[in-house]
């Protein structure tokens, strides 16, 4: 592996960024004396990894990239064969995956103008390597391989020549099955990663495992949550994530329109480049460390198979109209199918109607084994019709009616003990 100290060319290694089994990232000073060059990212091999294969594997990434000028994708400086290592232009900012977890610490909110600005940047990116011959694409696009520069500039990295592993939080189905690999991929890549940047959590977060639902492709709980939140994004992200690659976006060109027309729609005013000097400054005060993701095995390029233009999942989209115009007003309806997620609120049960208790008497069976005796208070019916006859003398009524009561008790207690 490299050393820090080590000469690459005019630079000198001066901090380790990442490492991996196969190389390493490290951020190299601007060279004294130079005029051309700047600080540079510096990827090289690693020692038990330098051999003539690895070489030529990397003089084609060289040669992949160098083609590329684009404001979005940093330049290339130089391959230096004898140690191993390319050298590009170094981005003092942070990963979009670093500016969510900077909202966190530095507590401020990441507006929908600032991200459909970064949206846009990465899609012209996008669209610029979809208009080279032959057609390219990313295939490994996520928050990880956009950086923020902190005067507010976008670039896309990440970009390699033979490798189209991604992620599953933002690899497509057809990608997660190994089904094929093409530019509709990068579709699905962008809106997963609008997904990341307004829920500030990734796709299939909280999922059980994140490879079988990268498979399935169902993000429509996800979708749902996002356009709760913003209501104009719900046309944008049922087309770019849309689980039949044929169904997507017919073109970068119609990408790019539906992402202007979002812009326009939005009220609020982009604060990209204030937010990308806040991020910068959090993120150098507090070290972020990027969040652990799980790579699905690399996979070398699949030749694109007409059979599956269209067709994942195989029971067909789950969202129609297959083509919508972003420009217009219509958008389409996005099914409510019930997505068991640790996540996802359950539909509310339907309570069934509370049974009202109606009070009742039990009636008075007689005992087979007993006669039974009348014990009804005919005295009170005496009474009652004295009452209702005015009867002036209250206090010999009363004393009437206790004495019936008594000798009322006493004929029971007598009918009871003649029984026995």
């Amino acid at each position: 592996m490299p050393r820090i100290g080590q000469h690459i060319g005019p630079f000198c290694l001066e901090k380790r960024i990442t490492s991996s089994p196969t190389h390493s990232l490290f951020y190299a000073a601007k060279p004294e004396g130079t005029r051309n060059l700047s600080a540079a990212a510096i990827k090289c091999l690693n020692l038990d990894h330098q051999n003539e294969d690895k070489l030529q594997e990397q003089e084609g990434i060289f040669n992949y990239l160098q083609k590329l000028q684009h404001r979005n994708i940093p330049p290339l400086y130089q391959h230096y064969t004898g140690q191993f290592a390319i050298a590009r232009k170094w981005v003092d900012g942070c990963t979009l995956a670093q500016l969510v977890q900077a909202q966190k610490i530095g507590k401020f909110d990441l507006d929908l103008a600032t991200i459909l600005d970064i949206l846009f940047q990465v899609s012209q990116a996008l669209s610029y390597l979809h208009e080279q011959v032959p057609v390219l694409f990313h295939g490994r696009l996520n928050a990880e391989h956009v950086l923020l520069g902190k005067d507010g500039m976008v670039y896309v990295i990440g970009l390699h020549s033979q490798r189209t592993d991604n992620t599953p939080e933002y690899s497509s189905p057809e990608q997660a099955s190994e089904a094929f690999v093409d530019w509709r991929t990068d579709l699905w890549a962008l809106g997963a990663l609008l997904i990341h940047l307004v829920l500030k959590e990734p796709l299939y977060t909280g999922r059980p495992d994140a490879i079988l639902s990268a498979k399935e492709g169902n993000a429509i709980h996800w979708i749902k949550r996002a356009c709760t939140q913003h209501p104009i994004l719900k046309g944008f992200l049922v087309k770019t994530l849309h689980p039949a690659a044929g169904n997507r976006f017919s073109s970068f060109e119609q990408l790019l329109r539906g992402c202007r027309g979002i812009q326009k729609r939005c009220s609020e005013t982009s604060q990209r480049v204030v937010i990308a000097e806040i991020a910068y400054n959090i993120v150098q005060d507090k070290s972020l460390i990027p969040p652990l993701t799980t790579k699905i095995p690399p996979t070398p390029f699949a030749p694109k198979d007409p059979s599956f233009d269209g067709i994942l999942p195989a029971d067909g989209p789950l969202i129609e109209p297959n083509e919508i115009d972003l420009t217009e007003t219509f958008e389409p309806e996005v099914p409510e199918p019930h997505i068991e997620h640790p996540e996802h609120t359950s539909p509310e049960i339907p309570m069934t109607p509370t049974l009202k208790t109606v009070k009742t008497f039990e009636p008075k069976l007689p005992h087979p084994d007993r006669t039974e005796v009348d014990t009804s208070s005919w005295f009170l019916d005496v009474t009652q019709e004295k009452l209702r006859n005015n009867i002036p003398d209250s206090l010999k009524t009363r004393k009437i009616a206790l004495g019936m009561i008594i000798l009322n008790a006493f004929m029971l207690l007598y009918a009871i003990l003649t029984r026995l």
